[in-house]
């Protein structure tokens, strides 16, 4: 039994790492993960205004128009307020991100379109969808993290099943290899 599992090592490993998501999705409440993504988004936002800061004065110094160069100046700015913003008000951030994209994307896009009935009754659900995501956003970030994680756990548990199922086999396969050689073989046939 020691050199089964010694051969289905990787498998073991990915059976410990999908359990400990899967205990870390169920966990963790949803306006932790909340903070912990706004704080990634106002890194990258922050990082976004440096950028294009350094590219307004490295065209600053060029000969030509300076419009284009202040415009870039106001951009890294607002950039960087947003991304100050997003630290201090994480759960606000969400919202106002939500309402943009479900509601005001799809009226200004309502104003463009010649036929204004036609796409309000096709787009009417990004409404009801962003009202609802706008009052339950936690409660619905903590249903899906409790269904990942039990997701994770399945795939844990059907990993655990395979592997005591080939145990009982006389060769004793590595199932990383055994299914991962399937996978590649049924991929060439259909290519053909």
């Amino acid at each position: 039994m020691w050199k089964y599992l010694k051969k289905n090592y990787i498998v073991l490993i990915m059976i410990a790492a999908l359990l400990a998501l899967g205990t870390f999705f169920i966990v963790l409440p949803g306006i932790d993960f909340i903070l912990v993504f706004s704080i990634l988004l106002g890194v990258y936002l922050a990082g976004a205004a440096v950028y294009i800061f350094l590219l307004a004065l490295r065209a600053y110094a060029l000969p030509g128009p300076k419009s284009a160069r202040v415009v870039a100046f106001i951009a890294s700015g607002a950039l960087l307020g947003l991304a100050v913003l997003t630290v201090i008000y994480p759960a606000v951030m969400v919202r106002i991100v939500i309402f943009l994209i479900f509601i005001v994307t799809p009226t200004v896009a309502l104003f463009v379109k010649p036929d204004k009935k036609a796409y309000l009754r096709k787009n009417f659900w990004k409404y009801i969808l962003g009202v609802i995501l706008l009052l339950s956003v936690e409660v619905l970030v903590d249903i899906a993290f409790i269904i990942v994680g039990v997701l994770f756990y399945g795939v844990a548990g059907y990993l655990i099943y395979l592997l005591v199922i080939h145990s009982r086999m006389p060769e004793k396969p590595n199932l990383f290899d055994k299914y991962l050689v399937r996978y590649i073989i049924s991929i060439t046939k259909n290519k053909k």
